[in-house]
This record gives C-alpha cells, sequence and structure tokens, in this order.
C-alpha cells in the first residue's frame, strides 16, 4: 500500500459518496506520513558510523513500513483527531 497521495487524490477521495470512511483513510495515510517522518528524524539522530549505504537503505524502507503499520494499527490516535476536527469545523 502506497501513502503518498497529491492534493488533487486528496480532494478527489473526499468527494466520494462514502466521505467518511474516505476521510479516515486520508486521515490514516497523513498520519503514517507523520510517524514515518518522526522514526526517520529519531533513526539520523543516531547515526552508527559502521552502517553502510546499504544498512542506510534497508532501515529507511523499514521506517517506512514500520510507519504505515503503526497507522494502520491505530497509531497514536492522530488519525482520529484529524476527522474529529475535519466533522467539527468543514460539515
Amino acid at each position: 500500500m502506497s501513502f503518498i497521495l497529491s492534493v488533487g487524490e486528496v480532494y478527489s477521495i473526499l468527494s466520494l459518496p462514502d466521505k467518511d470512511k474516505q476521510l479516515e483513510k486520508v486521515a490514516e495515510e497523513f498520519e503514517a506520513i507523520f510517524l514515518q517522518k518522526i522514526l526517520s528524524e529519531l533513526s539520523s539522530s543516531t547515526e552508527n558510523p559502521f552502517f553502510s549505504p546499504q544498512t542506510r537503505f534497508w532501515e529507511k524502507m523499514y521506517i517506512m513500513q514500520l510507519g504505515e503499520k503503526l497507522a494502520e494499527a491505530g497509531g497514536i490516535g492522530f488519525k482520529n483527531y484529524v476527522v474529529n476536527t475535519y466533522k467539527k469545523n468543514f460539515r
């Protein structure tokens, strides 16, 4: 599953009939990207001089997958915050 959407894709998803489900999907994807950035920053703050470029590549892939899986499993509640804020302010 890829979590990279353009702005146009987000608007097209939100214009579909089942808006609540689609809103949750977009919010989950946003949370996955957010978690990936946090994990990436944590990883870069603990540089290991013995890591090869290949190890860093695999580490980045692992972080991407971990962010996606964490978001799918419920994440840190950011998805719920985005969904509730959108429903409260834009409906």
